[in-house]
């Protein structure tokens, strides 16, 4: 229907029709006129719309999608930086979520205000994750500490597994490294270096390596060729040498005096060098099977 040529006891100055916008002008008639057009969008299907000075711009590196991936930033020179997430000042929000489908209340992980990447601690480990559930190619990290008797981080790469904490025999602050494919490596020890105490396990020992076989050499240490420093060295808790290893193999002690008896254990010898100028000797003191100390010396020239 069109516009009708009476508005308000005014009269319209031209014909309209519907969706016309009206103009009052200075003789106080109104002019209809057909609104125009939005215009074309710019780009190629699925470019994301921009302001390019004052017309419509598509934008080749931010690509929309209805189904499968739905939103592609692809930068276009090596330099670009695709994507940069700019807080406010004194920003207290997170920076970035990633969300289940809970909403903001099931983070599975978050870039916090100050920059921090939280993991949600709630995502479960299993030893699936290390068969077809990732490709072989696959690397990732996994943290979790939902069982009350261990906290855990999994970092895996292509045939390599680290593992704090073991997620069958649940052994708390454990550290496991791997190397090969085992077909469960959270429960094989084929490959496997286990550090005991290092995240503060209370025990006798600090760490152990351990031979899976009776052919295995537990610890090798290897020189470089021409090595000149000491190949292993033993010092005490202010750095100062006790004894090394040298670079070409020969045990040696910088130990001047003798131990106390009491540090012996039965079954026990230990070697000094009395370093006295023109008598220099070695000393040696045992502890024989039933607790009785012996002592002896070697003249040297």
């Amino acid at each position: 229907m069109g516009i009708s040529t009476v508005l308000d006891t005014q009269v319209l100055a031209t014909s309209g029709a519907d969706g016309d916008v009206l103009t009052q002008q200075a003789d106080g008639t109104y002019l209809a006129e057909t609104p125009s057009a939005g215009g074309s969008p710019g780009g190629s299907t699925g470019e994301i719309q921009y302001n390019d000075a004052g017309a419509f711009g598509g934008t080749v590196a931010l690509v929309y999608a209805a189904s499968g991936t739905h939103f592609t930033v692809t930068a276009q020179a090596a330099t670009d930086v695709p994507v940069v997430v700019k807080g406010a000042v004194s920003q207290t929000a997170n920076l970035i979520e990633v969300n289940s489908s809970s909403g903001s209340g099931g983070n599975l992980f978050r870039i916090a205000s100050g920059g921090h990447l939280y993991v949600n601690s709630a995502l479960a480990i299993s030893p699936q994750m290390f068969g077809a559930k990732y490709g072989s190619g696959d690397s990732y990290i996994l943290v979790q500490n939902q069982n009350t008797n261990s906290n855990r981080v999994v970092i895996k790469g292509d045939n390599t597994w680290l593992v704090t904490g073991d997620a069958n025999s649940r052994v708390p602050n454990e550290i496991r490294m791997g190397f090969g494919a085992p077909a469960n490596p959270l429960r094989s020890t084929s490959g496997t270096i286990v550090f005991d105490a290092v995240l503060g396990k209370i025990s006798s020992y600090l760490s152990r390596v351990t031979a899976q076989t009776a052919t295995d050499v537990p610890v090798v240490v290897m020189a470089a060729a021409s090595q000149t420093g000491n190949i292993h060295e033993w010092h005490d808790s202010a750095s100062a040498v006790h004894g090394t290893v040298s670079e070409n193999g020969y045990f040696t002690t910088r130990k001047v005096a003798a131990p106390v008896d009491a540090e012996l254990s039965a079954s026990e010898v230990a070697y000094w060098f009395d370093a006295t100028d023109g008598a220099g000797k070695l000393m040696i003191k045992g502890k024989t099977a039933n607790g009785t100390v012996v002592t002896g010396e070697v003249a040297l020239s």
